[in-house]
């Protein structure tokens, strides 16, 4: 199970949130999700050891990787140096420009993400869909079926209304933890996104209903006439127990 790890002698940084995948079948299901053709561009955000790029590089026009990590860094280039279709990027995501790695073509995505950086760079690919086609990732349990809106009310809000409003989400599969080293807490699922060309309500301002979906969500117990003043039966109502349309009608009288 750890072959992977001596191989490469590269212990995971608990400050950097690392766990390995292990296992190459699992690998490849991941990769055969994303769907890729001899045309398409894939950008691998975390690619770790390298286990998933090993099957993008035989499918893809070109692979993308951006990893953190300059251990990491050192290992992908070592182990993929004669390989022509990889470019390498050593930096952090949530600070990169999109626009800059994508050189304006729209890309596939794949990622087994750090779970402590995963909401932040959810929100950060909403923001980037233009530059997507779709994406199949690695996430915590919870946060998947968040996306999805597969929880109670309770879990439900912000990130299940984006995602929502602006894709189609669809659960996978689970990930046990014992594919993983070290192996993680909580348990994982992968998921695949497809970015909407347009977003399935008429929102023509993003970051105004980003903020508004993120202001209704801070009091999500109150009702909404305490909140937003909002009159009527929708008034009687907490942010939790509106669907996306409804948020997104209150968003437009406003």
């Amino acid at each position: 199970m750890n072959s992977h790890k001596k191989k490469h002698t590269i212990q995971p940084k608990k400050g950097l949130s690392q766990s390995f995948l292990q296992s190459r079948g699992m690998a490849k299901k991941i990769v055969d999700a994303l769907c890729i053709s001899d045309e398409d561009t894939v950008l691998e955000v975390g690619p770790g050891t390298g286990i998933l790029t090993e099957f993008l590089v035989q499918k893809a026009k070109k692979v993308i990787v951006v990893e953190k990590d300059e251990r990491l860094v050192r290992v992908i280039k070592e182990k993929f140096k004669n390989t022509k279709n990889i470019v390498i990027w050593e930096g952090d995501i949530l600070k990169e420009d999109i626009k800059d790695i994508s050189e304006g073509q729209r890309l596939k995505l794949i990622s087994n993400l750090p779970y402590s950086i995963s909401k932040q760079f959810l929100y950060l690919l909403l923001e980037n869909r233009a530059y997507f086609s779709c994406a199949v990732l690695t996430l915590q349990r919870e946060v998947a079926q968040r996306m999805a809106g597969q929880l109670d009310k309770k879990s439900y809000g912000t990130l299940s209304i984006m995602y929502h409003c602006f894709s189609d989400t669809e659960i996978l599969f689970p990930i046990p933890p014992s594919f993983f080293y070290p192996r993680p807490k909580v348990s994982s699922l992968v998921v695949r996104i497809e970015f909407l060309d347009t977003p399935r309500y008429l929102i023509d301002d993003y970051n105004s209903f980003f903020s508004f979906v993120k202001t209704c969500f801070t009091s999500r117990r109150k009702m909404l006439r305490k909140t937003l003043g909002l009159p009527g039966p929708l008034g009687e109502k907490r942010p939790e127990d509106l669907t996306p349309e409804e948020v997104v009608r209150i968003w437009r009288a406003k």
